[in-house]
């Protein structure tokens, strides 16, 4: 087991992280969609290409105070290179980025988002803020060879004495549990065949969000919580072998 208090204040790249996103939802009494020229304008120079994306079915969510319309409308904003987009809708604007270097630098850029983003709308009430890791590993063509590299890499979330490893074909597990106040966290571990590449993968992905009715002021403070709450989990389920291959930054 990790020792998480060795790792928890240090800074390190992790080359497997495959994407990061930020979310905050709010009430959807804001005309967003119909007026988003002006935060257009705010952010278009980091972010020129934006398109309308065609509506798209809701899942339904255990979340009964967020109920959106079965079609949403959805405005994407892009940076030049297609890595970091904005998405934006009704009652909700999220961050989702391929190129996370730390997350100082994720912050820096989100911090310029959403302080645009509050100064052009007159939101002053957050319902949900979310922050999203996903990891994804690359293992062996053999499943064999790949069950054996998890058992190195990461730490088991269920019990190998009574579904062994050496039986186990795929693997889609989510679990969602509060962690103290309001903060919950959704995991999800899942093990698959990329047909494609011809090889396995396993994935990584802590999704930590905070409900209740906050003032628009208290983001900065809740997303550190929730980065807080993001690494400490993950270093609970990865052991020695995997910190590893990190590439610390002092």
């Amino acid at each position: 087991m990790v020792d998480v208090k060795k790792y928890i204040e240090r800074s390190f790249f992790n080359k497997y992280l495959d994407n990061v996103a930020f979310e905050i939802r709010f009430p959807s009494t804001v005309r967003i969609l119909n007026n988003f020229l002006r935060f257009q304008e705010k952010i278009n120079e980091k972010y020129p290409d934006f398109g309308e994306e065609y509506p798209f079915p809701i899942l339904p969510s255990t979340d009964n105070q967020f109920r959106p319309p079965k079609n949403l409308r959805k405005i994407v904003f892009k940076d030049r290179n297609d890595i970091t987009e904005i998405h934006l809708s009704i009652n909700s604007i999220g961050i989702i980025t391929k190129d996370y270097r730390n997350f100082k630098d994720y912050k820096r850029r989100i911090d310029f988002i959403i302080h645009n983003f509050f100064e052009s709308f007159k939101i002053t009430t957050i319902l949900r803020i979310g922050l999203r890791y996903k990891n994804l590993y690359y293992l062996d063509e053999d499943l064999d060879r790949s069950l054996s590299i998890i058992e190195k890499k990461f730490n088991p979330i269920f019990n190998n004495t009574l579904i062994p490893l050496n039986h186990l074909v795929n693997q889609n597990i989510a679990i969602r549990r509060r962690i103290h106040n309001n903060i919950e966290i959704m995991f999800r571990s899942i093990l698959q065949q990329d047909k494609k590449l011809k090889k396995h993968y396993y994935v990584l992905d802590f999704d930590a969000f905070i409900l209740g009715e906050f003032p628009r002021n208290q983001y900065s403070k809740l997303i550190l919580e929730l980065r807080i709450v993001e690494k400490q989990e993950f270093l609970r389920f990865v052991t020695e072998d995997f910190i590893s291959e990190m590439e610390f930054i002092d």
